[in-house]
């Protein structure tokens, strides 16, 4: 969702640039050089075992084993219609 708002200039955001490579590329996203230079960001799974369904912690795992923001996915075609 962010990525989406930066592209369409309603937000500035930090984003992994590997993903976004095309739309780098394509000038559809610019980088901004800040100083001082932004931490790499972290991404958490976060749910309640209590509460939570059944579902929860096996998503979670796999989320954790198979995401990976550094390179650009070819199996984007569901974020934009």
């Amino acid at each position: 969702m962010l990525g989406e708002m930066a592209r369409t200039g309603i937000a500035v955001a930090q984003l992994p640039v590997g993903y976004y490579t095309p739309e780098l590329k394509h000038k559809q996203l610019v980088r901004l050089k800040v100083e001082p230079e932004l931490p790499d960001v972290e991404y958490f799974a976060i749910y309640r075992r209590a509460i939570g369904h059944a579902l929860a912690g096996p998503v979670a795992k796999m989320a954790k084993e198979h995401c990976n923001f550094a390179a650009s996915s070819t199996s984007r075609s569901w974020i934009r219609p």
